[in-house]
Parts: structure tokens; C-alpha cells; sequence
């Protein structure tokens, strides 16, 4: 009776096959979680940005309604006159910048309670746990709406230091009513002006990903932490789109594999977004045991 020849080398082939597979199941599901909160936050991003330029709008109307008059009073000599103003005239007027600032906060924390939602949804989905992520308990609500009057309070702040600036140069150079008018006007058509990020249109679009990512993710670390004092242990992975406009920071995450959901990544964060405008999102997992 003749020995049974076994072809190795068709065995070590078809292993090899297996584990491109496996690489590429791997690398498919990481595409598709990232595509899934992409999807999740794009809406939101949208209606954000939309709320932020009409703030923008609102507040470039009331400069030309009430402030850009009071400079043409003065005329060409707009400058003498601003050199006696004392701060707090002038800050009195940059005041309109200020205007109905905490209705726009509430817009904004609408949106954002929105984003902690999905989140949290998502994380559900991904871990395949039933709980419920309560958005009306007092600390979520406080981190919400202060998240919300923060971002709006920075936004003017950052405007209103830019007119302030158009001033004070425009007096220490001695420029005349209509140049600094025209610098005014120019700034807030500047808020629409494109974004040097590729995937960011405008500094609307680049406030908005920032803001929604952050909450999104947010809501998962808080998510994840309620289900591991359920008595389950998790995992979470950094995940990135994977094109040649990657951050090296958001590479060197990703290529930390799992980590414990309580421990940071290499750059030093919990979680995404690593910078303004980041694309990254976060994978999560029941821990395995090895």
C-alpha cells in the first residue's frame, strides 16, 4: 500500500489566503466603523455650520447697521475721533457682536445634545449592549449647554479681537473712515473664505467638525464608561480615514492597535479629535482575552 502524499505546499498557499482575509476583514470593518460615524456626524456638522453663518450674517448686519454709521459721523477723520474714545467706548461698541449670543448658544446646544445621542447610539451598536444613554441628567445637560456657551463666547471673542485690531491699527496708521470700514466688511466675508484643510470648506465647516467630533466622542468615552461599571470590559482602537492627508500624530495612534478603554493613546488622548478639523473617529470593542 502506497504512503499518502500531502501537498504542503498547497496547504501553506491556502493558509496565506486565509490570512489576506483576514487583513482584509479586518481592514473593511475599520472602513466601514469609519464611514458609520462620518455618516453620524455629517448631518450634524452641517446644521452647525449653517447656524454659525447666519450668527456671522446677523452680527456683519448689525456692524453695518450701528456701528459703520457711527465711524461715518466722523468722516475722513475717523481716526482723531477713535483716539479719544476710552476702551470701554470702544468695547461698547464692539458690543453688538454680542447680540442674542445666548440664543445661539441654545441653537448650538440642541445640536450638540444631538451629537452626544448618536454617539452614544453608536456605541451601543458596536459593543451590542442595552443602555440607555440619558441625555436629561444634570451633569450631561450642564456639560452641554456650557460646552455650547463656550463656543459661541470664544467665537466672539476671537471676532471681536480681530475689529479690535482693525481699530487700533487704523488709528496708529491713520487711516481714513472708509479704509477701516472696508477692512470691517472684509473680515466677516472672510469667515466664508476656503479653508487651506482639503475636506474643510470655511472657518464655519472647520468649527462645526471640530465641535460635533468632540461630542460625538464625548458621549462614547461616557458611554463606555457606564457599560464597564456594568461588569464589561472594553477595548477601543483610534481609526482613520487612511489617505496621504493623515496626520502623523493620528497615524501613530492607529498603529497603537487596542488599548484599554480606560488608557490613553500615544499622542496622550483618550479619544479623537487629535486637532481642529480631525476626520479620525474611534472603534470599540469587548475585551478579549489573549
Amino acid at each position: 500500500m502506497k504512503p499518502i502524499e500531502i501537498n504542503l505546499e498547497g496547504f501553506r498557499k491556502l493558509r496565506e489566503v486565509f490570512e489576506e482575509l483576514a487583513v482584509a476583514g479586518k481592514l473593511l470593518s475599520e472602513a466601514m466603523t469609519a464611514l458609520k460615524a462620518a455618516r453620524d456626524r455629517r448631518p450634524l456638522e452641517l446644521r452647525m455650520r449653517a447656524v454659525l453663518r447666519r450668527m456671522w450674517k446677523e452680527q456683519a448686519a448689525a456692524l453695518q447697521k450701528d456701528f459703520l454709521p457711527e465711524l461715518a459721523r466722523y468722516g475722513e477723520t475717523v481716526t482723531e475721533a477713535l483716539r479719544e474714545l476710552t476702551p470701554s467706548q470702544v468695547n461698547l461698541l464692539l458690543a453688538i457682536l454680542n447680540t442674542n449670543e445666548k440664543d445661539w448658544a441654545g441653537s448650538l446646544a440642541k445640536i450638540l445634545a444631538d451629537a452626544f445621542r448618536v454617539g452614544a447610539q453608536r456605541m451601543r451598536t458596536e459593543v451590542e449592549v442595552d443602555i440607555s444613554f440619558n441625555l436629561d441628567t444634570t451633569e450631561i445637560r450642564q456639560l452641554i449647554d456650557t460646552t455650547a456657551a463656550d463656543l459661541v463666547s470664544n467665537i466672539n471673542r476671537t471676532t471681536r479681537d480681530r475689529i479690535r485690531n482693525i481699530i487700533s491699527e487704523g488709528i496708529k496708521d491713520s487711516q481714513s473712515y472708509s479704509a477701516i470700514a472696508k477692512r470691517l466688511r472684509d473680515t466677516f466675508e472672510g469667515f466664508g473664505a476656503p479653508s487651506p484643510l482639503r475636506h474643510i470648506r470655511d472657518r464655519a465647516e472647520l468649527i462645526a467638525v471640530t465641535e460635533i467630533g468632540n461630542a460625538y466622542m464625548q458621549a462614547q468615552l461616557q458611554q463606555g464608561r457606564r457599560i464597564i461599571q456594568k461588569g464589561i470590559q472594553l477595548q477601543k482602537g483610534w481609526l482613520t480615514v487612511g489617505d496621504d492627508r493623515v496626520e502623523e500624530d493620528c497615524l501613530r495612534n492607529q498603529q497603537a492597535g487596542w488599548i484599554d478603554f480606560d488608557a490613553t493613546f500615544p499622542t496622550g488622548h483618550q479619544a479623537p479629535l487629535e486637532h481642529p478639523g480631525c476626520r479620525c473617529s474611534m472603534t470599540t470593542r469587548r475585551k478579549r482575552v489573549a
